[in-house]
């Protein structure tokens, strides 16, 4: 394997239970009876794909604009409290002295994720950022757009590529461009169906990453 591809949210930041919370009061207000289901069914899409996603699904009386300026604020509540995820420093050192490159492919604005891979100090790790804004509004997880962009930029073939992933969007968007994905099941991540990746680790000190071919 030549490159690694972290996901965001809830694999080098813990974020995901902030997004949970915040999420929850946010669409609790616009779509009646949302639940913990339909919540799950969003995680890893861009945030104009998830209005696009509950307008075609539901009945809603807020504008793109609007929504897109409701997570503004909820964004910066979620980052506010979060902190880098145990293990992520040493394995990006461990990466690094193994030659190994390094990227971010994630469907959060970039701005968002650029401003806090600065604030942790470890974004000089990453070869590599690609956001929502270097793909399509509807091009999020689970397409494969995200990770072949990535692929691309670091200019290594997607099966030479790992992937890490908490979400099934994610995972699906791993495998549906021909990449090898390791699924993390960490304590506060949402608990999601992540039975397509090749591996499963319950913390980072548990990886394998598997040798070239």
């Amino acid at each position: 394997m030549k490159a690694v591809i972290f996901d965001f949210d809830g694999v080098i930041v813990d974020s995901e239970r902030y997004w949970r919370r915040e999420e929850k009061s946010l669409f609790s207000s616009i779509v009646p009876n949302w639940n913990y289901e339909d919540n799950a069914k969003i995680v890893g899409m861009t945030i104009p794909g998830t209005y696009n996603f509950i307008r075609r699904n539901y009945e809603i009386n807020i504008s793109l604009e609007e929504f897109l300026e409701v997570y503004k604020d909820l964004s910066r509540r979620v980052y506010d409290q979060c902190a880098i995820i145990d293990g992520v420093t040493d394995l990006l050192k461990q990466l690094e002295e193994g030659g190994i490159q390094i990227a971010v492919a994630s469907s959060a604005p970039g701005k968002w994720v650029h401003k806090i891979l600065k604030d942790l100090n470890i974004i000089d790790s990453f070869q590599v950022v690609v956001t929502a804004d270097d793909i399509g509004i509807d091009e999020g997880k689970p397409k494969p757009t995200i990770y072949l962009v990535a692929a691309d930029k670091l200019g290594i073939e997607p099966n030479k590529c790992i992937a890490i992933e908490d979400a099934a969007n994610g995972v699906e968007s791993a495998k549906n461009a021909g990449m090898y994905c390791i699924g993390v099941d960490f304590p506060d991540t949402t608990t999601q169906d992540l039975s397509r990746a090749d591996q499963i680790i319950k913390s980072f000190d548990k990886i394998t990453i598997p040798a070239d071919s």
